[in-house]
C-alpha cells in the first residue's frame, strides 16, 4: 500500500514471526526490480535472524543489523521492519556512549525511531509498549507522537502463540495466564481464570518452587526427558555481575549468585545469542540475554528488585544493579524504576512455551501473587 505501520502485540502474539514472514513475501513481490529491506532487531538476535533470511534465500535482498548498523549503513532502503521496537533508544544519558553519535544533543526527538525514517519512506514497526525496560528506551508519549505525526496505520495481533498450557481438563487458556502476570505486575486490568495458577500437578504449566536450586531441579529434569528443548533459569537483574572481571580484579568473583544451601552459580556469560552458548545451561540469564527469545521451559527467579508496599508492586532499588537501567539521578523517580522493573518481570515471565517454574525472593511479593492468584 505504500504506507507506514505499527503493529501492535504483547508477548507471545507472533509480533517476530510475522516480520521474518513479511520480509520474505516482500522480497517475492518486488517486479523486476528488486526491493531492499532493512530489518533492525536486538543484538541478542542479529545471528539468528541473519541465518533465517539464509534458510528463506532472501539474504542478498535483506539487511539485518541493530538499529544503530541500520543509520549507520550507507545503504537507504525500500522498507525498514523495526522488531522489539519499544526498545529504540533516544539521546538519554543512561546508555552506551559508543553508540551515542548518531544523535542530536540539540533535538531530543531526532531519536532512533527517527533516523531509522530517514533511511526508509516506509516503516512497520512491530510493538508492545509494556516491554520497555529501560531509561534509554524511546518513552511513549515520544514514540507515539513520531506515529501520529508520520501517520502511521495501526494494526494489532490479538491471539497468544507462545504461551501454549496444555494442562489436561483445564478450561483456562494462555490468555488467562498473561493477563494474570499482568494483574499481579499491576500492569494491566484485564480479568482472567486464576485456575491456570492453582494446577497442583507436577506437569501443570505453572508453579512456585522454594529456591533456586529447585528452579535448576524444573529446567534439568526437563531437559534430560526433552533433549533439544531450551530450558533455562532467569532472573530480575538483583544481582551484580562481578564474574565478568577478571580474577585479580578488585570486583571479581567466579559466581554472581548464590544460596545458604551452597547453590552457585554465574549470570549468562553474553546478552548475544545466549542461549546457543555452551554451558549457558549452567547460568543464570538475565532480560539482555532474553528479551524477543522463546524458551521451551523456563525457571523465574522473582528476585528482591521488586517489593510491594501498602499494596502497590514497586522497585527496591537497593537490590537492583543495572547501572544503565536507572533513570538519571536529577531526573529519577521511583514510580519510573518500579515501571521498568515490573515490565522485566512481565517479560521473564512470558518466555517459555511448554513451563514456567517460579521463585519469589521476598516473602511479601509471594504472598502478594499468591492472593492475586488465589492462593491462599
Amino acid at each position: 500500500s505504500g504506507q507506514s505501520f505499527l503493529v501492535c502485540g504483547t508477548a507471545g502474539t507472533g509480533k517476530t514471526f510475522v516480520l521474518t514472514n513479511l520480509a520474505a513475501r516482500l522480497c517475492d513481490q518486488g517486479g523486476e526490480r528488486r526491493q531492499t529491506i532493512g530489518v533492525a532487531v536486538k543484538s541478542n538476535w542479529v545471528k539468528t535472524a541473519r541465518r533465517i533470511f539464509r534458510a528463506y534465500g532472501v539474504q542478498d535482498q535483506v539487511t539485518v543489523g541493530t538499529p544503530y548498523q541500520l543509520i549507520k549503513s550507507p545503504e537507504r532502503f525500500d522498507l525498514i521492519l523495526v522488531d522489539e521496537a519499544h526498545r529504540l533508544r533516544w539521546n538519554c544519558s543512561k546508555q552506551n556512549h559508543l553508540m551515542s553519535d548518531i544523535f542530536d544533543p540539540e533535538d531530543p526527538q531526532k531519536h532512533e525511531l527517527f533516523l531509522l525514517g530517514e533511511k526508509s519512506g516506509r516503516l512497520v514497526l512491530f510493538y508492545d509498549p509494556i516491554q520497555a525496560i529501560r531509561p534509554s528506551d524511546i518513552p511513549r508519549r515520544d514514540f507515539l507522537r513520531y506515529v501520529r505525526e508520520h501517520g502511521l496505520q495501526e494494526r494489532r495481533l490479538t491471539a497468544q502463540f507462545r504461551v501454549q498450557v496444555a494442562d489436561e481438563g483445564a478450561g483456562y487458556t494462555a490468555e488467562d495466564y498473561v493477563n494474570g502476570i499482568c494483574a499481579f505486575l499491576q500492569l494491566g486490568e484485564a480479568g482472567f481464570d486464576p485456575g491456570v495458577f492453582q494446577n497442583p500437578s507436577p506437569d501443570a504449566y505453572f508453579g512456585v518452587v522454594d529456591s533456586i536450586h529447585a528452579l535448576f531441579e524444573y529446567v534439568d529434569g526437563k531437559r534430560q526427558h526433552y533433549p533439544s528443548a531450551q530450558c533455562r533459569v532467569l532472573a530480575g537483574y538483583a544481582r551484580p555481575w562481578v564474574s565478568k572481571y577478571k580474577p585479580g580484579h578488585r570486583l571479581y568473583a567466579p559466581f554472581d549468585w548464590q544460596e545458604a544451601s551452597g547453590g552457585q552459580w554465574k549470570w549468562n556469560s553474553t546478552h548475544e545469542s545466549w542461549i546457543a552458548r555452551p554451558g549457558s545451561e549452567d547460568e543464570i540469564g538475565s532480560i539482555h540475554a532474553v528479551q524477543g527469545v522463546d524458551l521451551d521451559y523456563a525457571g523465574v527467579v522473582v528476585a528482591r528488585d521488586l517489593t510491594v508496599c501498602r499494596g502497590v508492586v514497586a522497585a527496591a532499588r537497593e537490590h537492583y544493579y543495572d547501572v544503565n537501567g536507572t533513570p538519571p539521578k536529577g531526573s529519577f523517580t521511583l514510580e519510573e524504576l518500579s515501571e521498568y522493573i515490573r515490565q522485566i518481570y512481565y517479560v521473564l515471565l512470558t518466555r517459555a512455551i511448554r513451563g514456567v517454574r517460579v521463585y519469589f525472593e521476598d516473602p511479601a511479593v509471594k504472598q502478594h501473587f499468591m492472593q492475586v492468584a488465589g492462593l491462599k
